[in-house]
């Protein structure tokens, strides 16, 4: 019988979550930046300097995810407030009227990060207190008792509205001052034109030519030992000891930093035997 498509969604959660435990967060928080060279953990594990610069993110995004869940919070609690002042009736007097029409458009603001994104309600909620606050000052006093519900919720919503400016603040200033700078020193390091790719293609070409016997085939290309012309390709030897044509191997290499035929990492191998040398 065949599978419903509830079967088939819930199936392919259970392998994602599946994945996500054999792999653990620093491979996955790996497939989410989805990095030109380590994106594919099938072959075997990232090199320990890509998962230390990982591991460095926990605490800046937990930070800032533990921001964003507070000011969600207070930016739900204060819109049911707002909802049950205006279910609860409106009956002002004219003078009062701005804080009514404040209410009604922050009530329409409150739908729009369900509607959208959830972040908005941090930005929404700093709009939130400061027009509040312009609002009741512009607002005769005596609406202080004339629509003291109204006046009331303007006073909760200034209080949280600082929540939220507190926690936008707070994930500006990590993103800003940590988690950009190591995803950039990621990517450098790591990207297609990265300082670890560039170490592992000068120490190929850096490494000479090899002699192979006649007849010997290049992996990648499953060319022998000539080209078509007749003439004899250059081969490059990696730690290994694999061999293969050296245009084939760089090209090989813009797509991984791996043996193509025993998927050692490359970079930690070159890395390895600069460091026995040393």
């Amino acid at each position: 019988m065949a599978m419903s498509d509830n079967d088939s969604l819930l199936g392919l959660e259970r392998s994602n979550f599946a994945r996500f435990i054999h792999d653990g967060p620093e491979i996955s928080a790996l497939r989410l930046l989805a990095l030109p060279h380590s994106h594919d953990f099938s072959e075997g594990p990232p090199p320990n300097e890509l998962v230390n610069q990982i591991r460095r993110l926990r605490c800046p995004v937990m930070l800032c995810l533990a921001s964003l869940l507070l000011s969600l919070i207070t930016q739900a609690w204060c819109a049911v407030d707002g909802w049950n002042v205006y279910g609860g009736g409106l009956d002002v007097p004219a003078q009062c009227k701005t804080l009514k029409y404040w209410l009604s458009a922050y009530l329409a603001s409150t739908l729009l990060p369900l509607t959208t994104s959830l972040v908005l309600a941090l930005p929404l909620g700093v709009i939130a207190m400061a027009t509040g606050i312009l609002v009741r000052a512009m607002t005769p006093a005596s609406c202080e008792e004339e629509a003291s519900s109204l006046w009331q919720f303007i006073n909760e919503v200034s209080v949280k509205g600082l929540v939220c400016l507190v926690a936008l603040t707070i994930i500006l200033g990590v993103t800003s001052s940590s988690i950009f700078p190591t995803l950039r020193d990621i990517e450098d390091r790591w990207g297609v034109s990265g300082s670890a790719m560039t170490e592992v293609i000068e120490s190929i070409q850096s490494s000479g030519d090899v002699d192979v016997p006649d007849g010997t085939e290049c992996a990648i290309c499953l060319g022998n030992s000539c080209s078509e012309s007749g003439q004899r390709e250059s081969w490059r030897s990696l730690p290994c000891q694999h061999h293969f044509h050296k245009d084939c191997l760089l090209e090989w290499l813009a797509r991984k930093m791996r043996c193509p035929l025993c998927r050692m990492d490359l970079h930690w191998a070159y890395h390895s035997q600069a460091a026995s040398v040393v």
